[in-house]
Formats: C-alpha cells, structure tokens, sequence
C-alpha cells in the first residue's frame, strides 16, 4: 500500500496554502458520497498540525473517518489500530485518530508504544458547506521538532461503523500522491 509523505515540519505550509492530495471522486463500491475522499489538506502553523478531509458530499448524519500517521521508527504491525478496523498495508504506524458523525460528531487519538493509548488530544471542525472535516493536534509539530523529527508519513481512509469493518476509501491507495 503506498502512503503519502510530507517532510520538514514546520515549513510545510501556511494553513492558506496546505500541500494537498487528491483523490478520484466515484472510486469506492459502496455509493455513500460521505465516505468518498476527494482531497486531504495537510498544513501546520509551526505549532500544531493539521489535515483538512474533504469528501464528495458531506450531506450525511454519518460517517466514520481515520488518520494514520508514522512518525518514528517501530509503531504498529500491519493491520493494527486502535478501532479494529480492517486496514491492512499500514504497519509501523505511530499514531491514530478517528472521527465519527453519527449523532453529532466526536474524535478520538492514540499514540503506539507497544499497545494503543488514547492520549492525544485531537480537535475537529466539520465545515458541512465544503464537505470538510479537519483534524487539527495541537502543539504536536514542536513536540516532533524538538525530537528531531523532521518528516512523517500518513494515511487517510473512511470506514463503516463496526469492528472488523474495511477501509472504504484510502487517499493514498491509488498511487496518485
């Protein structure tokens, strides 16, 4: 499985400008427009990070939506995070965070030092009129900074709502990034 990568924390970007990664509009099998990925916006303002998901249609009471980023050496084996999805290709990830809009909408985040620990505190805002939802972590780019962290690689998917259940869209899984 291919996975996007951005490099030099820090100078990715203004959030105005973002590096941006698309994906085709209509390239999932089960026809729900809110779990089809369009583009991910990754940006950060040197302090926090950000991923900006914009969907096909966002008109939905909804949804389930996954980050994956790899930061580090280590991390996760394949086909482990914190939700049980069914996301293979994926091993070695770092942190995890997922989103839901079923009544309302909430988020939570991991981080993997040898098991999954929900200790991150990941904020979202849901713009319904672009069919957007941004994950932003706060104070996470000077915390990889002072690390010595200077890069990371991700992976953003959608998914249905139960244990086992499979990634429904992935953006980096047609090799477009």
């Amino acid at each position: 499985m291919k996975f996007a990568s951005c490099c030099v924390l820090g100078l990715i970007a203004s959030p105005v400008f973002g590096s941006v990664y698309t994906d085709p509009t209509g390239d999932i099998a089960t026809g729900n427009p809110n779990l089809d990925l369009t583009s991910v916006t990754v940006w950060d303002n040197g302090s926090d990070l950000a991923f900006t998901i914009t969907v096909d249609n966002l008109d939905a009471d909804w949804g389930k939506y996954m980050l994956f980023i790899d930061y580090q050496d280590g991390g996760s084996g394949d086909n482990d995070n914190p939700w049980s999805r069914n996301v293979s290709g994926l091993g070695g990830m770092d942190f995890f965070s997922g989103m839901w809009l079923d009544n309302g909408y909430n988020a939570t985040a991991f981080s993997y030092s040898g098991g999954w620990y929900e200790n991150y505190t990941t904020t979202i805002d849901v713009d319904w009129a672009s069919n957007s939802i941004t994950f932003s972590m706060m104070d996470v780019v000077t915390s990889w900074m002072d690390q010595g962290i200077t890069g990371f690689d991700f992976e953003v998917g959608t998914t249905g709502g139960a244990n086992g259940d499979p990634a429904i869209d992935l953006i980096g899984a047609e090799g477009v990034q």
